[in-house]
């Protein structure tokens, strides 16, 4: 609120004088008391000065202006406290404007002194009387608050949540009429206790009016959710903490004050678990709305399959299910999961059959380490490495190492026997012989049940026979002999087996003449080549001279070798040319 006045001054520079201008002040209002103001604190009231000239002369205008100054009570503020006159007048005022600083009064605002050198000057008409009271409450009063020092709140955890004490403080703010605020609620709070929502009330009265109520939520939740897991079975049903049955794994979560954030759950998932694997970890992590976690973990390990055997035999095997080596067993156990239990594992390691047997068996029980076990069995593993003994024919008339002529072998054998400890005698089988001239011999093999085999064996010469030959008209030994062709010659020779003289016909197997390639007394042939007796007579034998006859009839002109040839291989030959 401003409110002016106009003021009448009289001051006198050197004493009363008659002739003294008068300064002049009013407040400026329209209000009939000009002299008198009251205001409120804050308030303004504006006060318009002038100077009024006595006995027809204006002294401020005599070549020397005034400087009139003003005394401003400390209630008071101005807006200047003097002012300079250089004319006289209304229409020359000054107005300054006085502010209520405090409550009383009347605060006199007086004029002090005026400064001129040509003139005097009446300051009565100059004072101002100004009473300042207390203004008016027309503002409810103002309520604030903070938590923890802050405003707007600022909870510490997540989604508007105090995980921390949360200290409520209120502010209420009366200035103007601070003796009658009257407040319901507006306690500060220390929230120290977890609470889903606890609200708190301001309300404020005043001459100024009703302010509130103001409200204040608090969520405070410094518990973690609780997370724990149960098992069934409860404990591992095999050995070493393994489970070997299905195993059903549950979760149990729960936050009772600001509940469990689902978007935030990891793992915690219900499950059975009915695979095999090594120890794993399975976890649950719960978070709830305050931004809490709690977590829960437990090993498992399951292992619900028997160990795997691998049963093997390995070695030669012969006849009848024998093996005729070294025999090597194994059962290989393994477990991919729980891995062979070494300590409880018995009878299935590698084991070799180094031995001759006529049966033996082996027996694998594999545990792994969660208790389950596998048995199996191998055999009867027979073996039999030893070859049979005592090979020996059965018959026959063939003395071993003996000698006969070629057409005076006895009878060879045909059979044969031997011994076996083992598996046994099986068969005996002879090979060999034979009756040409030369070295033989008769192999007897004998088999055991197992295949394997021994042999014997005789051996014989058979000799051959001694031709004596050609006779007369034949030369040997080298000698060239000269026959026309076509003509017929007697071809004589003897035949001994030992000292045996040979008179049989059978004993022969051929006659021929063989073409050579050069000779003395004829020309060479132009390839080899090789005549039959073609026109020759029968053979026959002649006891009187102990000699074999035959007439051969000679071949075409050419060189000749003509070649007798026994059964039993043996021969003699002469050479010829065949002349014209």
């Amino acid at each position: 609120m401003t409110i002016a006045i106009s003021a009448i001054l009289v001051f006198a520079t050197t004493g009363q004088q008659a002739f003294a201008d008068n300064v002049i002040g009013e407040i400026d209002t329209l209000e009939v008391d000009k002299k008198n103001a009251t205001i409120e604190e804050g308030q303004t009231v504006t006060v318009d000065y002038w100077i009024v000239a006595t006995g027809g002369s204006c002294d401020p205008a005599n070549g020397s202006p005034a400087t009139v100054n003003f005394g401003v009570p400390a209630g008071l503020s101005a807006s200047a406290t003097s002012l300079l006159f250089s004319s006289c007048g209304t229409a020359n005022s000054q107005p300054i404007t006085y502010t209520g600083l405090a409550e009383g009064g009347p605060y006199d605002v007086t004029v002090t002194s005026v400064v001129d050198a040509s003139g005097s000057y009446n300051v009565n008409g100059a004072k101002i009387s100004i009473t300042v009271t207390a203004p008016l409450d027309t503002t409810a009063p103002e309520i604030s608050y903070t938590v923890n020092g802050l405003y707007p709140q600022a909870p510490d955890g997540d989604n508007g949540w105090f995980t921390g004490n949360a200290d409520l403080k209120w502010t209420i703010s009366e200035p103007e009429s601070p003796g009658s605020l009257l407040l319901t609620g507006c306690v500060d709070t220390l929230v120290n206790y977890d609470t889903a929502g606890d609200t708190f009330s301001c309300s404020a009265t005043s001459d100024g009016g009703t302010a509130g109520p103001v409200e204040v939520t608090i969520m405070r939740d410094a518990s973690p959710p609780t997370v724990s897991h149960t098992l069934v079975p409860t404990l591992p049903d095999g050995n070493n903490g393994w489970y070997v049955s299905d195993v059903v794994l549950s979760w149990q979560y729960n936050d009772d004050i600001s509940n469990i954030d689902a978007s935030q759950t990891v793992g915690c998932l219900d499950q059975t678990l009915n695979t095999d694997f090594d120890t794993t970890t399975f976890n649950c992590n719960v978070t709830n709305y305050a931004g809490l976690s709690s977590s829960d973990s437990v090993d498992i390990k399951r292992d619900g399959s028997a160990p795997i055997l691998s049963p093997a035999v390995s070695g030669t095997l012969g006849l009848n299910g024998w093996y005729v080596s070294d025999v090597i067993v194994s059962f290989s156990p393994s477990d991919p999961t729980s891995s062979i239990d070494a300590g409880l594992t018995t009878g299935c390691d590698d084991t070799t059959v180094n031995y001759d047997t006529t049966g033996v068996s082996f027996n694998c029980h594999a545990v792994n380490n969660a208790g389950l076990y596998t048995d199996a069995s191998l055999g009867p593993i027979m073996r039999d490495v030893t070859d049979p003994y005592n090979v020996a024919f059965t018959d026959g008339s063939i003395a071993d190492g003996g000698s006969y002529y070629f057409g005076f072998l006895p009878a060879g054998p045909t059979a044969c026997d031997a011994d076996d400890d083992t598996s046994g005698f099986d068969h005996c089988d002879v090979t060999g012989g034979g009756s040409s001239v030369g070295s033989h011999s008769y192999t007897a093999t004998a088999y055991d049940g197992a295949g394997n085999s021994a042999t014997a064996t005789l051996s014989y010469t058979v000799l051959a026979w001694t031709i004596n030959g050609f006779y007369q008209p034949i030369d040997m030994n080298g000698v060239e002999n000269v026959a026309k062709a076509g003509k017929v010659i007697p071809v004589k020779y003897s035949l001994y087996a030992g000292v045996t003289e040979l008179t049989s016909t059978d004993t022969f197997y051929s006659l021929k003449w063989i073409g050579t390639n050069t000779c003395s007394k004829a020309p060479s042939t132009d390839a080899i080549e090789e005549y039959v007796d073609t026109g020759s007579t029968d053979l026959r034998y002649d006891p009187i001279a102990h000699q074999f006859i035959r007439n051969i009839k000679v071949p075409a002109i050419g060189c000749y070798n003509l070649v007798l040839t026994t059964d039993d291989g043996s021969f003699i030959s002469a050479l010829f040319a065949v002349t014209k």
